[in-house]
């Protein structure tokens, strides 16, 4: 799960920069299309993200709850 994390943080972080170098060469029409070229992209991206590491932090939450002393699951938000 941390490589699935790690890659979707990776591959934001392109996205993110590439916007970034646009804006610091001053060309800001440039950096704008871009952006909203790559908006339905970055935000799957951060879906997945979130869902992976949420998913991750579930299972922790297992985890801890099957190691003694035995307390209940919380509910899931």
């Amino acid at each position: 799960m941390a490589g699935v994390v790690a890659d979707l943080d990776r591959r934001l972080a392109q996205i993110d920069g590439a916007v970034e170098k646009a804006t610091a060469k001053g060309r800001t029409s440039s950096a704008m299309a871009l952006a909203d070229q790559q908006r339905k992209t970055r935000t799957e991206l951060v879906a997945q993200r979130t869902t992976a590491a949420g998913g991750r932090c579930r299972m922790a939450e297992i985890d801890a709850a099957l190691k003694p002393p035995y307390r209940p699951l919380p509910e899931p938000d």
